[in-house]
């Protein structure tokens, strides 16, 4: 596995000819991969990304750049690439993420697709190993990696693996979006299939709904390899605009609340995403509340054929007690959730006896059944 230590030393000599080494003579007519790098005032980290790209060990491939209307020097970076795998558009002002990604579709040609940000990088064998994968299970439609986390300068700083067959990736994206943009590539007919478009203004979080959407349609694995860079830093989009990020968390949870038959009012949405905000403390309150959220999804995945039962189990529990350990060093209300029985009785009567009730207790914090408002 390759050792990253810093932006300048991902790429030694042997690996910067990589791509004179294992690049495939083939037309562009040819193609099977179409990677989609839309571009925004990226000049600090473009050429890290594509440089990471053109030295991909899998050379066939074209690399769609979309100039999103930058005002810095992106345009005259990326301009100076001899590289006919690469195709520059100019929006020629800024029209977002979601718009240049469509874009990006509507130019493609290969019968793969990968959406990389333009401030992260590749790993020399990522598309190699993924496309490998996808050959070899024809079933699977989508394949994302292990991620190393790096910093403005290019060093690591964490490393995140979830390694995740189908049968689990589906009930744990009711929660959380477990794939990392870059780190992804799936098939272009899935799109076709499903009549994709992203969202106008929907500029964070765009990624998240359409992997629910394939996975809807087709099987998705995340491999355990670290094939992808995914850089964090201040200036992106995920670290300034906190508002933004929320608002389009909204409409994803919402589309995937529909679609697995759950209707949420306002206070039932904001309880589901503050499970996925690890720094939110939870009141007695807002646990009660969390308890009668997650029985709710737990009696709507087990009551669909397509979630197996134990792993929604599993998920669900492991939300709860996270939920109980964010109390604020209340603990006296993490041990009550903890130590819910009532809790524990109504998940088993609805995942394992078919029971979709609630428990019904009279006393203590928890006390719920199915019809109950929230308080």
């Amino acid at each position: 596995m390759l050792k990253y230590s810093g932006i300048n030393s991902i790429y030694d000599d042997k690996c910067n000819n990589l791509a004179d080494e294992y690049f495939d003579a083939v037309t562009m007519s040819e193609v099977r991969l179409s990677i989609i790098m839309p571009a925004y005032n990226s000049g600090r980290y473009i050429r890290a990304a594509v440089d990471s790209l053109l030295n991909q060990t899998y050379g066939n491939f074209e690399l769609i750049i979309i100039d999103d209307g930058s005002t810095d020097d992106t345009g005259d970076i990326i301009g100076h690439y001899p590289d006919e795998r690469i195709q520059i558009i100019s929006n020629g002002t800024n029209k977002g993420v979601a718009y240049s990604r469509n874009i990006g579709i509507d130019n493609a040609r290969g019968e793969l697709v990968s959406f990389f940000d333009s401030d992260d990088v590749a790993h020399p064998e990522k598309y190699a190993r993924q496309i490998s994968f996808l050959d070899s299970h024809p079933e699977y439609g989508i394949v994302g990696t292990s991620v190393i986390i790096i910093d403005e300068s290019g060093e690591e700083t964490a490393r995140w693996k979830l390694t995740v067959k189908h049968e689990r990736l589906l009930p744990w994206m009711v929660f959380r979006n477990c794939f990392v943009t870059s780190s992804v590539v799936f098939r272009r007919q899935l799109l076709v299939d499903i009549d994709f478009r992203f969202p106008a203004g929907l500029e964070i979080g765009e990624d998240y709904l359409l992997w629910w959407k394939l996975l809807q349609i087709s099987r998705g694995y995340i491999m355990p390899d670290y094939l992808t860079y995914y850089r964090h830093h201040p200036a992106s989009i995920m670290s300034t605009d906190k508002d933004a990020r929320i608002l389009n968390d909204r409409i994803v949870y919402l589309n995937i609340l529909t679609d697995i038959g759950v209707s949420a009012v306002d206070e039932e949405l904001e309880v589901h995403l503050k499970l996925k905000e690890t720094t939110v403390t939870l009141s007695a309150k807002g646990l009660r509340r969390t308890h009668r959220w997650l029985l709710r999804i737990s009696a709507a995945l087990a009551d669909s054929s397509r979630y197996y039962r134990r792993i929604v189990a599993g998920i669900i529990l492991n939300r709860w007690i996270k939920a109980s350990l964010r109390t604020g060093g209340n603990i006296l209300l993490t041990l009550k959730g903890l130590f819910c029985l009532n809790f524990y009785i109504a998940l088993l009567r609805q995942l394992y006896f078919n029971k979709p009730e609630y428990g019904k207790r009279k006393r203590g914090i928890f006390k719920t059944t199915e019809q109950k408002n929230l308080s």
